[in-house]
């Protein structure tokens, strides 16, 4: 998997553009992942275990100054998912069709542990962040029945919930944060092509020592869309997926466009 970011502005607490910043981000990193299939069910559902890295760079402009850095992000893990099909059959709908129509859902708890490179003097940040993150989430996938357009339409859903431990080397406590990724698509034959994206907000504040950041709590905001499309090869039992997520709305955080390359393969 691959990750581009381009950022061309930075915006504040009004969530307006900060001018004076003059602020651009490029980042490209490179990201591998494993996801380990427990041989047994519960409840009818199946219990999986992920583990997802990333290494890259990251080059930044602000305030007249540039300077990048590079290095091995945080280690992302689900510690535990477990997903089931719940309504529908997997072929119902049309014959041969082995597709998941109906309602499928995932309930997983998340972490991410810091074990990426972090330097808590550089001005640029750090592809690690010091903190642990703790993350329940739960997803949520509806297949229409066939239709005019193809196999059927998905309609996806996953929420997010982001709680963060303090940062030791500078007192800094981040907000817990809510985040919807969204996806609305088309099934036709091996490829699913339509939009996807993603809304964020952050519902408590930013603290240095106890003190809200900025006298408001630096409280992050953030809205992408974009399109996604995939192909299956059935054959190598593999994926391929391109994803854009363009940005139409931010507080306290950059404006950025990321493409996002992703190639998942079974074994």
């Amino acid at each position: 998997m691959t990750d581009f970011v381009n950022g061309s502005a930075i915006y504040g607490n009004d969530a307006r553009e900060e001018t004076a910043a003059r602020y651009g981000v490029h980042v490209a990193t490179g990201v591998a992942g494993i996801m380990y299939v427990y041989p047994f069910k519960l409840a009818g559902g199946t219990l999986a275990t992920t583990l997802i890295d990333e290494a890259g760079e990251y080059h930044m402009t602000a305030y007249g100054r540039s300077g990048y850095v590079r290095g091995v992000a945080d280690l992302y893990s689900d510690l535990l998912s477990w997903s089931k099909h719940i309504g529908g059959g997997e072929e119902d709908g049309h014959p041969g069709k082995r597709l998941p129509y109906g309602l499928t859902v995932k309930l997983a708890y998340s972490m991410i542990f810091p074990t990426g490179q972090y330097n808590v003097a550089s001005p640029w940040g750090s592809p690690g962040h010091n903190v642990f993150f703790f993350i329940p989430n739960a997803s949520f996938s509806y297949l229409t029945q066939p239709n005019l357009l193809g196999d059927g339409t998905e309609f996806s859903l996953t929420i997010w919930y982001d709680i963060a431990t303090k940062n030791h080397a500078n007192n800094y406590q981040t907000g817990d944060v809510v985040d919807f990724d969204w996806a609305v698509s088309e099934r036709i034959g091996k490829w699913q092509v339509g939009l996807a994206g993603n809304y964020a907000t952050q519902v408590a504040d930013d603290r240095i020592n106890g003190v809200p950041v900025n006298g408001n709590g630096n409280r992050l905001g953030a809205a992408t869309i974009g399109p996604v499309i995939a192909y299956q090869i059935p054959a190598w039992k593999s994926l391929i997926k391109l994803k854009v997520a363009l940005p139409i709305w931010q507080r306290n955080y950059n404006r950025v466009t990321t493409v996002l390359t992703t190639f998942v393969k079974e074994f």
